[in-house]
């Protein structure tokens, strides 16, 4: 990274076993370089939480 990171929001996909869930508006840092957006810790800890339930319905999450 050669970039500086900066306040920014995205959307995180997971896929399991054929099955595609969104996760939209989640915080973090995106690199203003290369536009990669980085999940911190507190965000990444609700997303497995979320993650789980999202697997087995038919719904996205707004963050």
């Amino acid at each position: 990274m050669n970039g500086n990171l900066q306040e920014g929001r995205d959307t995180v996909t997971f896929e399991k076993q054929g099955h595609l869930r969104i996760i939209r508006e989640v915080p973090g840092e995106v690199c203003d370089n290369c536009g990669h957006f980085y999940v911190g810790s507190e965000a990444a800890i609700e997303i497995q939480k979320k993650v789980k339930k999202l697997l087995l319905t038919e719904q996205s999450w707004k963050y």
